[in-house]
């Protein structure tokens, strides 16, 4: 019946050994856990943050572009009002040269008709003709030219609406996409604070978590053993008996 007492006892021994050998090290088990599944945590905010500060730069960028966009339509449109204003000048300058060169017509007519009438005074007649002749021709090369001014200048004005026109479609354009990537910032940063908030509870949680396992490893470690020591006591006054008996 002893013997059968020593053996239960030692079985019991040897599970309070065993649950102390399960025990042992727990709480830094359960913070390498703990600091594993942080890291993890912090490497996606980590990336989320990235992402956003991506999105930060493309913003910027697209800003930086509606920017110069806008500049160079201000310039454009003040060539525009330039051009506009040469066109008209040319324009009105034509027409008085036009007129001016007519007028010159028929004062030549005149002048033939008198040349015609008033053989004795040819002569001057003839030079007023021909200073009217040289005139007209100048004032034709002047109209030429003005003419071509003004062709050149409405070319100019047509290249440049051109160009205006395509950069109102590309400023509409950025600011379409400007928009939209405004909008997945903001929701990449409700992500970034969510997972910032979902972390520190998490981090506060594990936390507590670790701090469990260190005091009740602490207190099982205590427990388990004075069990032992007290089975290991009885263990010896048994055997005592037993070598008293015998």
């Amino acid at each position: 019946m002893i013997e059968v007492s020593i053996e239960a006892l030692n079985i019991v021994k040897t599970a309070i050994s065993n649950f102390q050998t399960d025990i042992s090290d727990i709480s830094a088990k359960s913070k390498n856990i703990a600091e594993s599944i942080m890291a993890d945590g912090k490497s996606k905010i980590s990336a989320t943050e990235n992402v956003a500060l991506n999105m930060e730069t493309n913003i910027k960028k697209i800003e930086d572009n509606i920017y110069h966009t806008e500049e160079e339509l201000r310039q454009i449109k003040n060539k525009i009002g330039k051009l506009e204003k040469n066109i008209l000048f040319f324009d009105e300058r034509s027409m008085y040269i036009e007129s001016h060169i007519n007028a010159m017509e028929e004062q030549k007519m005149v002048l033939n008709r008198q040349l015609v009438d008033d053989e004795d005074d040819g002569l001057r007649l003839q030079n007023e003709i021909s200073s009217l002749e040289n005139e007209i021709l100048h004032s034709r090369r002047e109209l030429s030219e003005n003419k071509n001014s003004l062709n050149d200048a409405e070319k100019r004005k047509i290249e440049f609406q051109s160009r205006e026109k395509n950069l109102e479609h590309q400023r509409e354009d950025l600011r379409t996409d400007l928009s939209v990537q405004k909008n997945r910032y903001n929701l990449q940063k409700n992500k970034l604070d969510r997972l910032n908030k979902a972390y520190k509870k998490m981090e506060d949680d594990l936390n507590a978590y670790v701090s469990a396992t260190q005091k009740f490893e602490t207190s099982s470690e205590n427990v388990t053993q004075r069990n032992k020591n007290a089975i290991e006591q009885c263990i010896e006054s048994i055997d005592g008996y037993m070598a008293t008996s015998i």
